[in-house]
């Protein structure tokens, strides 16, 4: 057919060689092999969207988000303002991976201290439940392993005592490592940005807004057996990196003390390799 040898044009992709370009400016191409585990990558990680999410801040996106976050993959948010208006949950999955990642393009770009108005920008995709005036917790994550990257979490309010952006916590069965994680987030107006009831929380590059408090460490208050190794108080928060967070106005506690730092753990817990530093209020 005059293709290749000869031809001086280059074999077909089924062989594996090169192609595209113009005269002779051309370029390798992947193995059928390399293809498909590239193609496999993408399909790791998914669109919101695709569960039906609109991120037009009118729609009621909390069905649709549910689905997503339920569905074992990575996922990622675009650009938008999703209205929920029911708490959501990532649940313990027993027997199986319940590490997954929620991705967005991140908080901390120029311009992002606020997440409402002309100041957000149009990049960060914001999970909004500020439609629910009640105490809440946006999201309850029970499974290990659950990583946030660059989303924005607006809430129903500072002075909406009990309400939480984001809390990773499993009580049945008891879990002491959660390997929880916030990265490149905005959590605004919150009565407490995080709650991390176990071990290994990582909280980086984020911005608490309007918030009580941004981060609370906390521990079970029962259910200390962990194979048959008894956990007793004090409790020991160890692997955890708390660290280039920003807080914007945390607001004043019922005593009149400000909250001057990003995070606190409860009465009788104790840090153990914590690396908790360059958090500025």
């Amino acid at each position: 057919d005059g293709m290749g040898a000869g031809s001086g044009m280059p074999p077909a992709p089924d062989d594996g060689g090169p192609y595209g370009g113009m005269g002779d400016d051309w370029v390798p191409v992947p193995s059928r092999e390399e293809f498909h585990q590239a193609l496999n990558k993408i399909r790791e990680t998914i669109s919101v969207k695709d569960f039906g999410a609109v991120g037009d801040g009118l729609a009621d996106d909390s069905e649709a988000v549910q689905r997503a976050v339920t569905s074992g993959k990575s996922l990622l948010f675009p650009p938008g303002r999703y209205k929920i208006t029911r708490p959501l949950s990532i649940p313990y999955s027993d027997g199986s991976s319940n590490a997954v990642a929620f991705y967005g393009p991140g908080a901390l770009y120029p311009g992002s201290v606020e997440i409402e108005g002309s100041r957000a920008g149009s990049l960060l995709p914001v999970l909004d439940f500020s439609s629910i005036n009640e105490a809440i917790t946006g999201i309850t994550v029970e499974g290990a392993g659950v990583h946030f990257y660059g989303l924005g979490f607006k809430g129903p309010g500072y002075n909406v005592e009990g309400s939480r952006a984001v809390a990773f916590m499993r009580d049945s069965p008891n879990s002491d490592d959660l390997d929880g994680a916030i990265i490149n987030c905005a959590i605004h107006k919150w009565n407490t940005g995080v709650v991390h009831r176990g071990r290994a929380l990582t909280a980086l590059d984020s911005i608490f807004v309007l918030c009580k408090e941004g981060i609370l460490l906390d521990w079970p208050d029962s259910g200390y057996n962990y194979s048959s190794v008894v956990q007793t108080p004090p409790f020991a928060h160890r692997a955890t990196r708390i660290m280039r967070n920003r807080c914007h106005c945390l607001q004043r506690s019922g005593s009149g003390a400000a909250h001057n730092a990003v995070a606190r753990s409860r009465t009788g817990d104790v840090l153990r390799w914590a690396m908790i530093r360059d958090n500025p209020c």
